[in-house]
């Protein structure tokens, strides 16, 4: 969930630093609402129970 939608946030991105890349992360982290957090941690059990 939390790599899927950060992946396709980066899939058009370019880093020339190291510096960049973590300012973008920050970025990112602080642009999602609580609610992102949220549905992506409840969505672990379906997930879990989907692999076993």
């Amino acid at each position: 969930y939390l790599f899927a939608s950060m992946g396709h946030a980066l899939a058009e991105q370019r880093f020339t630093s190291y510096k960049n890349v973590r300012k973008w992360l920050d970025d990112w982290f602080a642009s999602k609402e609580q609610q992102f957090f949220w549905r992506g941690i409840h969505k672990l059990s379906d997930r879990w129970e989907k692999c076993i």
